[in-house]
């Protein structure tokens, strides 16, 4: 029986034999394990490189939206929350700050054991254990904790979470008409990774110690992290998501959503040309039929036929990937956001 005041992570306190990846050597040709292990690398290096993606976009709308609308504050702050910071929410944040893409100081990470993120909160990142200052400060929000401990998370955030807020979580093992019933919103955005993928090769298992922000510099690896395509028609594509909120954020700040889509779609797809198909698509699927500047949200998992249609076709996924993958580039990251 466990002593009174022994805690259960103290158990296995310094005994390397029972580390979690004991064994495994950093090259191994274990068939068996090779396919565990490409699939654990390549769905760590897809949500950092996606979860930078999304957080630099945003930032680079709202600079953009700024100098076009007055209804952006001059003294907008644009913040980034992380509930949780384990592995993944660690990995994350290291990009960010290696980018430079927000300033350390509009980094909120709350989690249980704030004092154990020394390492972040030495370079101005704000670390706490307050769920609901989080929410209530970041127009962004990463979850990054167990899928055991999202229902606690979830109600921890009632009352604090703006329906415009993006909510992206890696929690893995919970659906994401779960996620929206938890946390009471419909702007719930989850990782873009299919599996098998051809692409991650055993070489990159080989490089499995090497820092993610070195791995990001390879255009190669850029490519295999993009968001891809749905499988099923039904499903909006995380492509149509990710352009539905920012299009809920700029709307949110009281800018007029034509004007948002144009913002939108200059900085997602860099080609005026597309703003009219787009807006036109819009129409159809009846998100353009008012004009009122407090505009309805655009719930993220509600099917947007022509929208997706639009989106998903050859010539504008095509330039979203080529947009994506600049924006991904280390050295455009390290001159448009110095700090």
């Amino acid at each position: 029986m466990m002593s009174v005041g022994l805690k259960s992570s103290d158990i296995v306190k310094n005994l390397s034999s029972l580390d979690f990846e004991v064994g495994l050597a950093e090259v191994s040709n274990d068939p068996g394990l090779l396919p565990l292990r490409m699939k654990s690398y390549a769905h760590s290096i897809t949500v950092c490189a996606q979860s930078v993606y999304i957080i630099s976009l945003l930032n680079d709308v709202l600079e953009h939206a700024a100098k076009q609308s007055r209804a952006v504050p001059v003294n907008y702050v644009y913040r980034v929350g992380f509930i949780g910071c384990g592995r993944l929410g660690n990995l994350i944040i290291k990009c960010l700050l290696h980018y430079k893409i927000v300033k350390p100081h509009c980094i909120l990470v709350s989690t249980r054991r704030p004092e154990l993120l020394k390492e972040f909160s030495d370079t101005g990142v704000i670390t706490c254990f307050n769920n609901g200052k989080v929410a209530s400060s970041c127009p962004v929000m990463c979850i990054c904790c167990l899928p055991s401990q999202l229902s606690v998370v979830a109600e921890s955030l009632q009352g604090y979470l703006s329906p415009s807020t993006l909510v992206y979580s890696i929690v893995g093992g919970v659906t994401l008409q779960r996620h929206c019933q938890l946390l009471h919103t419909n702007s719930v955005l989850r990782p873009s990774f299919s599996w098998p993928n051809t692409g991650w090769t055993v070489d990159s298992i080989n490089n499995y110690a090497t820092q993610v922000t070195t791995l990001l510099q390879k255009q190669e690896v850029i490519s295999l992290t993009c968001p891809q395509l749905p499988v099923d028609e039904s499903d909006n594509s995380m492509v149509v998501q990710v352009f539905l909120a920012t299009l809920n954020l700029l709307t949110s700040l009281g800018i007029g959503r034509e004007l948002a889509v144009r913002i939108t779609t200059f900085k997602m797809f860099k080609e005026d040309s597309y703003t009219s198909q787009i807006q036109e698509a819009m129409a159809t699927d009846k998100l353009l039929s008012t004009e009122r500047l407090q505009l309805p949200l655009l719930p993220l998992n509600k099917n947007m036929y022509n929208l997706q249609k639009v989106v998903c076709s050859e010539d504008v996924y095509g330039s979203f990937m080529e947009q994506f993958k600049r924006m991904m580039s280390i050295e455009t990251k390290l001159s448009d956001h110095s700090m």
